[in-house]
């Protein structure tokens, strides 16, 4: 009975599927198709425009706060809007060809179009696989919010760095740091770093036997490094100096670059710092310049780990008394008798 109804249900998909090739054969079937899919893609458009621009608003709204919070819900915001630009296309064409076939197929069993609907799909898949691949790979970065519309990341493989400036289920398009436009399938990208506060914050660490002539190195220094937006965006500062004895200052100096960016307090301010000290009458560092990352959370968390790997099982002693320790070994004795 089981086998009956299967051949039935096959025999239907093949009719429905045979009706389907001769709607297309059928020239007013043929151009109600189009028309459908073409005003579904109109009407997509129109709306995806419109998420388009709403998702320019909260981009601005974005720009123009100085909370943290707000900016990245802001962002997410934006970022899922622009993401459904793209399915917004695809449901107004599904909701375009579902028209057309309840037209050209009416009074079609609903077994028959289930079954030649999954054999359709199943040819799709077979022929789109690879797009179906980007969707998922998209679709799952999105949930787990990897990164959004606005965030300076870094893909891989091929360590591409950028702007994030589209998202969509397939593709993300990024903006490199020297003005290129980037595409990247979905399925490609196998790791993402993401930089959430915007910049790098480099520390210097210096040792020197003067530090009444830090200041007028450090500012020498900042004053020939280029400035702005995507190079030098906050200068050397000294933000301590210690005395660690027999005529040795530690001096800790802390500047944030854009992403990308750091060889320029890395490489370039060390380089200068040591030529300023050697062209000058006396010099005052003694050791080579440490650079580092410094990044406030990260050291908290890195401390944390740190600290919590270092502890150690604390083993609870008892004080025993000798009278106690005469009873103990009393009784030992007694139960051997």
């Amino acid at each position: 009975m089981d086998f009956s109804n299967l051949v039935n249900s096959l025999q239907s998909s093949t009719n429905a599927l045979s009706q389907l090739g001769h709607t297309f054969l059928n020239i007013h079937s043929f151009l109600l198709f189009i028309i459908l899919t073409i005003a579904g893609l109109i009407v997509g458009n129109i709306m995806a425009v419109l998420l388009q621009r709403l998702s320019l608003v909260f981009g601005n709204r974005a720009d123009k706060s100085t909370n943290l919070r707000t900016v990245t819900f802001m962002r997410r915001i934006e970022t899922m809007l622009i993401l459904s630009m793209a399915l917004v296309r695809l449901i107004f064409v599904l909701v375009g060809l579902y028209i057309w076939w309840i037209v050209t197929h009416a009074g079609q069993q609903p077994s028959a179009l289930i079954g030649a609907s999954a054999l359709v799909l199943v040819v799709a898949y077979g022929l789109s696989g690879p797009l179906l691949r980007d969707v998922a790979f998209g679709g799952g970065m999105m949930a787990e919010q990897w990164f959004g519309v606005g965030d300076i990341v870094t893909l891989q493989p091929n360590n591409m760095q950028g702007v994030v400036e589209r998202i969509t289920l397939r593709s993300t398009k990024i903006r490199g740091f020297s003005g290129e436009t980037i595409w990247y399938s979905n399925q490609n990208i196998n790791m993402v770093s993401v930089v959430r506060r915007g910049t790098w914050v480099i520390a210097l660490e210096i040792f020197v036997s003067d530090p009444k002539q830090v200041d007028y190195l450090i500012h020498q220094t900042n004053r020939l490094l280029p400035k702005g937006p995507s190079l030098l965006i906050s200068p050397l500062e000294v933000k301590s100096i210690v005395d660690e004895g027999h005529g040795i200052w530690h001096v800790l100096a802390i500047g944030e670059t854009a992403p990308g960016q750091d060889y320029l307090l890395r490489s370039n301010a060390i380089d200068i710092l040591k030529k300023l000290d050697i062209d000058s009458k006396q010099p005052i560092i003694l050791t080579d310049i440490v650079a580092r990352f410094a990044d406030k959370n990260t050291e908290i968390k890195l401390a944390r780990a740190v600290h919590n790997a270092r502890k150690t099982r604390k083993i609870r002693t008892k004080i025993v008394t000798q009278d106690k320790a005469d009873k103990y070994i009393k009784k030992i004795k007694d139960s051997f008798k």
